[in-house]
């Protein structure tokens, strides 16, 4: 993760214009000492609303995970309409509603039939992924 440390000298922390990055770490110093006055962690999201232009899925997603690939994902399912992902969040983390779209792109795309086996649907696995690609290419 990119992570920038700012150092300021005894300047108050609304006069330092703060820099989009995805963590910031600033630091106030006394005149008379080398130990932080003030510590202060701030995080902040790069918005990222397109996928890469090269960016291919590689490696399976399921629930709970968290990283640049489930955003990716969010992303792909937000365009696939609000029938397969009315909530639209694009947010890293794969959470329910993400399960629920993947499942409905995956019934919708034939990677999965009815009745529906409960461990694969929502998973993205090769099957989804490859046909994601596939897509992706295709709207390249």
């Amino acid at each position: 993760e990119e992570k920038i440390i700012r150092v300021v000298e005894n300047v108050s922390p609304a006069v330092v214009s703060i820099v989009i990055t995805k963590e910031i770490e600033e630091y106030w110093f006394s005149p008379f000492e080398e130990i932080p006055l003030q510590r202060k962690i701030e995080k902040k999201e790069i918005e990222i609303t397109e996928i890469p232009i090269d960016f291919k899925f590689t490696s399976p997603l399921k629930i709970g995970d968290r990283n640049i690939e489930v955003r990716y994902l969010q992303i792909f399912l937000k365009k696939q309409g609000r029938k397969i992902y009315p909530r639209k969040l694009i947010t890293g983390y794969f959470d329910r509603f993400t399960l629920k779209a993947v499942c409905r792109f995956q019934l919708k795309e034939g990677i999965l039939s009815l009745p529906i086996d409960r461990k694969l649907c929502g998973y993205v696995g090769l099957a989804t992924y490859t046909k994601i690609n596939e897509m992706l290419d295709r709207m390249r």
